[in-house]
């Protein structure tokens, strides 16, 4: 009894989990005379939904008018389909279109009957898990170990038989009640599964091997400059790194561990064009329509050497047809230290040496340790209160800006994109910028012909870190005493005298100051 309210209780959270998305999202919509094709497109936008249907069964060059505020999913579907005889469900943020058959209208009664068969090869040896269904309805089963299969269908039905790697077949019910169904090979069935995989990037959404992330308003607006850490926690068994922190660093993306020394890099494939990781690090969220990445060698294949090491597929956004739409994105935001890090007078400076000679129990040799008459000193010297750190550190922040135009016509649609990205670093030469423009047009010339045409560009710009690095710039301004000062009261660059030079001016990627010899600086802070 408890292992059936536990499967109970297991159901419920599954089936609640299933449908929260849908009945959670609301949506709102005022479209003219726009097909059903770019409606879907447009709640594909707005949210995480994808649909899927069956071209033959759906008709989405339909045009439709559809003006609602703050709706579900389901209502904007029934408001869509409501002079059509279209049923949809809904899994999750998974929408399936279908045409209802008669017997799923109300108001019709059909008369059904029972068939049976063997579904068979050239060889008569029986076909396991072939489909037949009724096409354009949900009706259909498989067949058993022997190649058998039974089903209820009405009178003047149409059955259909298909399996992978044979030609499907059509056999109308209305004169039989038995059949005895022979499949011929397809010989081009092979590279059809393949194919399928990589022109029609939807079916990707349904196969284990790859994950696909669609870059919904929310997703499009968070401020990364790279197209992969849009990614992060995001797709299930892709790995993304940044290597540092350091403005305009990019991250890497990979699939698996490589095995040898010469592993070859992920693939990018950029619209159907093969690019390299930085182009698509370049990329900005607003221009990305969805990223599929595939993962293991069978939803790879096509690709042949190169996707050894997975594929990651970009669709960029493409235009809807009507009025022109424009989206502005800002986002700025800034780091702040939580704590600074307290820096040594030369008095704390002997009397740490003089401690640490005490620890060990040694005594400190002869210009070594400090005396009291030299603590003294120290302790009221004058032109203290320096502070190497305040000078290295520039409060960093990020700036983001970004701006899209889409409409068109049945004819002619298009998508236009920029977008300006800034970081600076707490380091003055390490500040980051790229601005990203793109333009992306579709023209139908007829029904059977489409050109696509996409024009972009990207400007990055590096500013030169410290010769030496930021890590070891940072530890020297961080090990500096108060008594160490960066400029002069004029302002210029000074050296120290010690061995490291000035980092603080090494940060703002000064070069060349010199050291004046005699000079006693005083104190810009007590």
């Amino acid at each position: 009894m408890r292992c059936i309210l536990l499967f109970l209780l297991l159901g419920t959270m599954q089936i609640t989990a299933s449908v929260t998305y849908s009945q959670s999202v609301k949506l709102s919509l005022n479209v003219e005379n726009m097909t059903v094709q770019d409606v879907l497109s447009m709640i594909e936008q707005k949210s995480s939904f994808y649909f899927t249907y069956n071209l033959n069964q759906v008709n989405v060059n339909r045009k439709v008018s559809v003006n609602v505020k703050n709706k579900l999913v389901t209502d904007i579907l029934d408001e869509i389909f409501k002079s059509e005889n279209i049923r949809y469900t809904i899994s999750d943020k998974h929408i399936v279109l279908y045409r209802a058959d008669k017997s799923e209208l109300p108001g019709v009664n059909q008369k059904l009957k029972t068939i049976t068969g063997v579904v068979s090869d050239n060889n008569g040896e029986p076909i396991i898990g072939a489909n037949v269904s009724i096409p354009g309805t949900s009706t259909g089963t498989t067949t058993d170990m022997d190649g058998k299969f039974t089903l209820e269908v009405p009178d003047n039905a149409t059955i259909e038989i298909s399996y992978i790697g044979y030609i499907t077949q059509r056999i109308s019910v209305s004169k039989k009640n038995n059949f005895s169904i022979i499949l011929k090979e397809d010989t081009q069935a092979l590279e059809e599964v393949v194919v399928v995989g990589y022109t029609t990037q939807k079916k990707g959404l349904l196969a284990g091997s790859v994950e696909t992330t669609k870059f919904t308003e929310s997703l499009a607006q968070i401020p990364t400059n790279s197209a992969a850490q849009s990614l992060v926690g995001k797709m299930a068994g892709v790995h993304i790194s940044v290597p540092s922190g350091k403005p305009g660093e990019q991250a890497s993306v990979g699939v698996r561990t490589g095995t040898t020394w010469n592993s070859s890099p992920m693939l990018f494939v950029i619209d159907g064009i093969v690019r390299d990781a930085e182009t698509f690090n370049n990329l900005s969220p607003n221009e990305i329509e969805s990223v599929s990445v595939l993962k293991d060698a069978a939803s790879a294949a096509v690709y042949g050497a190169r996707s050894d090491a997975g594929v990651i597929l970009v669709t960029t956004r493409s235009g809807i047809s009507g009025k022109i739409s424009v989206n502005y994105t800002a986002n700025f935001s800034a780091d702040f230290a939580t704590q600074e890090v307290a820096l040594t007078n030369l008095y704390q400076q002997g009397m740490a040496i003089n401690q640490a000679y005490k620890n060990f129990g040694l005594t400190a040799p002869q210009g070594s340790g400090w005396s009291d008459e030299e603590l003294e000193w120290a302790k009221n010297l004058p032109g203290q209160g320096f502070n190497m750190l305040d000078d290295t550190w520039h409060t960093p922040y990020v700036m983001n800006h970004a701006l899209s135009v889409s409409g068109g016509s049945e004819k002619i649609k298009f998508f236009g994109a920029a977008n300006y990205y800034t970081q600076s670093g707490f380091m003055e030469s390490t500040d980051y910028n790229k601005l990203n423009i793109r333009l992306n047009v579709t023209a139908n010339i007829t029904d059977d012909l489409q050109l696509y045409a996409s024009v972009a560009n990207t400007n990055t710009n590096y500013a030169s870190s410290p010769t030496e690095g930021t890590d070891a710039t940072y530890t020297k301004a961080r090990v500096s005493f108060e008594y160490m000062p960066s400029r002069s009261p004029d302002g210029k660059w000074i050296g120290d005298g010690w061995a490291y030079g000035n980092p603080a001016a090494a940060a703002e990627g000064a070069s060349g100051y010199r050291k004046i010899a005699g000079y006693d600086p005083k104190p810009t802070s007590a």
